[in-house]
């Protein structure tokens, strides 16, 4: 390689190296931040999961005791025991299958109760149906006399057995949840989920359930949270409940500060997760309410927390640099592998369509760098040359094509005006005219020369080049088109079929689409020459494109000679004809699809269809506006 390929290799491999080590540095940003947050939604929703959980232990409890008290309410007779105070026997044993039933339904609780409101009976024997499970999971009828101290508690609303009963009496209409509690009946510590029962304003008694602490404790420790995360349980005002055994071990509930600035992220916020800092170390904490209003919550350190994901910024950070190393090296080689001038110019102007324009003499005089730009330069001059000399010579094909159309519609109006004159002179030389009849056949010439001046004005409104964005009725546009070519249609015993919606209004150059649709029709026209037979159609549809909102569809079918493979490739192509070169000059279609696709935002197409090719060209409604 000479010193300037050395010199481009070397600046370029240090502006990619740069530029990539800067591009990954901030990617290993972003994606570090990315991943953090990452591991902070899994852990909220581990968070949320667990809770879900909970909740739905909590919430098949409440469910069991709000439908009994529901049932009780409705079949608990308060005028029938307030008559008779025996009527309350009967109906404990009549509904204390009913509780044992009950609570084999009930997932995870370990006792149900109806306890009856002393202010209803005599006080005389034990007034409550209480089925619990014992340590060996068989359910039996536990008897509340046991302790001997049964209507004593009633008197006593500090009772600790009895949270249950006073604080459900205490809130009428609602489910009481208690915290833990030893209950002395079983000695059994225990969170019981109670409610009162009325029955025409008339405290029947109180209906719960019970869950052991112990069971609960079990459940928040079976719970595999990962990153060694403790996990505890809060009530209603924010006061800790149950907790993880390794959050006690960590002295957590030791620290008043570090509580009181948990709890404090957590006021009046249903879930949510936030970071607080203890003993030196980052902590994410993530909590979620339950459905009875606690609230779980799970603690991780941030370092165990982001510790898999640390790794991975690390893998990130190794597989950039070797990126940029490889970067690099393919650069290098690249370059010098491209680094003949020949090679190189040949390629630029075959990316560019433009090899064909390198005469044989110029290549092999290329040495050095700056001739690449020189043979480049003149490929390019040339090619512009060419394409100024097709493109002026496809706009006189079209002006001619629309010339000769002209000619044949002024023909006959011609030949009218020739024959009117003639008679008008004969009728003059023989002195058999008068004036009335004169001025009438200056009439019918006024008419044949003002429709002739006419078809030159339309005709010359649609050669001028767009110059601004207008609204047009479609339907007018094909209109013209087919005005224009009637006495070649005619001619050629052409049967034309226009239908669709009337008043379609698009918004973009007219004059383009004119000249696009002209070239169209006049393609359909040859093909159905080139077919040779009897019956040419062209069938134009223009609608409301369905699928695509805001769109005009125009097809426009012919039953012409269809399209062969290689056409179908090369449809598009600039300077592509299947045309003799002194008929076509392969820039109509290529012409026609800049026009609709890059001037009209729209989409233009050609298919084999049928028996024949259809085109179908799209362009925006009048409301969707493109301005390019």
């Amino acid at each position: 390689m000479n010193r300037i390929i050395k010199k481009i290799s070397a600046i370029t491999i240090l502006i990619a190296f740069c530029a990539f080590t800067a591009f990954a540095a901030i990617e290993t940003v972003t994606f570090s931040k990315v991943l953090k947050k990452a591991a902070d939604d899994k852990l909220f929703f581990e968070t949320k999961k667990f809770a879900n959980q909970i909740s739905m232990v909590f919430e098949n409890a409440e469910g069991s005791v709000d439908t009994l008290c529901a049932e009780v309410s409705n079949s608990f007779d308060i005028s029938e025991q307030l008559r008779d105070s025996s009527y309350i026997k009967e109906y404990m044993k009549l509904y204390s299958p009913v509780i044992k039933d009950a609570l084999t339904d009930i997932e995870d609780s370990q006792g149900l109760y109806i306890t009856f409101s002393p202010d209803i009976t005599d006080r005389q024997g034990t007034y409550e149906i209480w089925y619990s499970y014992d340590k060996d999971g068989r359910l039996t009828y536990t008897d509340a006399m046991s302790n001997g101290i049964y209507y004593e508690s009633f008197d006593d609303e500090e009772f600790p057995t009895m949270q249950y009963y006073f604080s459900a009496v205490e809130s009428p209409g609602e489910g009481i949840w208690t915290e833990p509690y030893v209950d002395s009946d079983i000695n059994e510590e225990v969170i019981a989920y109670s409610r009162a029962v009325y029955c025409e304003n008339m405290l029947i008694g109180v209906i719960g359930t019970d869950i052991y602490t112990e069971y609960t404790i079990d459940l928040i420790s079976d719970m595999r949270v990962e990153n060694d995360g403790m996990v505890f349980l809060l009530d209603g005002e924010n006061n800790e409940i149950i907790s993880s055994d390794n959050i006690r071990e960590a002295g957590f509930l030791d620290s008043h500060d570090l509580w009181e600035t948990i709890t404090a992220g957590m006021e009046g916020k249903k879930d949510g997760f936030f970071g607080v800092d203890w003993n030196g170390k980052a902590m994410r904490i993530s909590f979620s309410e339950l459905s009875n209003e606690w609230k779980l919550a799970i603690i991780n350190y941030e370092d165990k927390l982001y510790s898999a994901y640390d790794n991975i910024i690390i893998i990130v950070i190794s597989l950039s640099a070797i990126l940029v190393l490889l970067l690099s090296a393919a650069i290098y080689f690249t370059v010098r592998y491209f680094s003949s001038p020949v090679d190189r110019a040949i390629k630029m102007l075959h990316m560019m369509d433009l090899d064909n324009q390198v005469e044989e003499r110029e290549a092999t005089g290329i040495k050095e760098e700056s001739d690449i730009e020189l043979i480049v330069r003149k490929a390019m001059k040339r090619q512009r040359m060419n394409d100024i000399m097709l493109a002026n010579q496809a706009r006189l094909a079209s002006v001619g094509e629309m010339m000769a159309n002209v000619t044949h519609q002024w023909k006959q109006p011609l030949n009218n005006i020739n024959i009117v004159m003639g008679n008008l002179k004969d009728d003059i030389e023989n002195g058999q005219i008068s004036e009335e009849e004169a001025l009438l056949a200056i009439s019918k010439v006024e008419r044949l020369t003002t429709g002739m001046s006419d078809t030159l004005t339309d005709f010359s409104d649609y050669l001028k080049p767009d110059m601004k964005l207008v609204a047009f009725n479609v339907n007018h546009v094909i209109e013209a088109v087919l005005d224009l070519f009637k006495d070649k249609i005619k001619t050629r015993n052409i049967q034309v079929n226009v239908k669709g919606e009337e008043g379609l209004m698009s918004y973009g150059y007219k004059n383009s689409l004119y000249h696009v649709i002209l070239n169209i029709v006049d393609n359909a026209i040859d093909a159905i020459d080139e077919r040779g037979s009897e019956g040419g159609i062209i069938d134009i549809a223009i609608r409301r494109e369905t699928g695509k909102c805001g769109r005009i569809s125009v097809e426009i079918f012919n039953n012409g000679v269809q399209l062969s493979e290689s056409e179908r490739e090369n449809l598009f192509r600039p300077y592509y004809t299947t045309k003799g070169s002194s008929d076509g000059t392969g820039l109509g279609l290529a012409i026609s699809k800049h026009f609709i696709e890059e001037s009209m935002a729209g989409e233009i197409s050609l298919e084999n269809y049928k028996d024949g090719v259809r085109c179908v060209i799209l362009i925006n409604e009048k409301e969707e506006r493109h301005d390019r």
